[in-house]
């Protein structure tokens, strides 16, 4: 499925993927993050699944372009 613009809600960006994992820790309450390969795709840059322990987040997913970036999926 192909993301645009219109349907993603920034939530946090860093220069790393580091940097992400530890912002989502301690602004979100995560114990740990989870990134793989995601069958959606975004022009530009990479898209991931993300996780936590509890498993996947299904309204969330993770971009590597210039920055490392979570969004949210809005319907």
């Amino acid at each position: 499925m192909k993301l645009l613009k219109k349907n993603l809600k920034l939530v946090g960006s860093a220069p790393t993927f580091d940097a992400l994992a530890e912002a989502i820790k301690k602004n979100l309450y995560w114990a740990e993050v989870n990134i793989q390969p995601s069958e959606h795709t975004i022009q530009g840059g990479q898209v991931y699944d993300v996780s936590n322990r509890n498993g996947k987040i299904e309204n969330m997913v993770v971009v590597d372009s210039k920055r490392w970036q979570l969004f949210r999926l809005l319907n």
